[in-house]
């Protein structure tokens, strides 16, 4: 028996294999998970559909953009 969804969860990782796990492990919880491997990406994501997600997972050493910097930019926006 699968866990139902329990929300949206954009997770922006640039480490291929630490994405892949968290994204498992919260597939395995009922979450609905949208990857990015980077701030840029989560931006054009979030774009795409409105800011319409339940929680932000976000690393915050990342080339180009920090985490923070990144948050800052989607609080401000939505």
């Amino acid at each position: 028996m699968h866990p139902q969804p329990n929300g949206t969860v954009l997770l922006v990782e640039d480490e291929a294999p630490v994405r892949e796990f968290v994204r498992r492990t919260l597939e395995l919880a009922g979450y609905k998970v949208l990857e990015a491997q980077n701030p840029n990406e989560a931006l054009k994501t979030l774009e795409l559909i409105a800011g319409r997600v339940d929680l932000v997972l976000t690393d915050v050493v990342m080339p180009g953009m920090s985490g923070r910097m990144m948050a800052e930019r989607l609080i401000s926006r939505y």
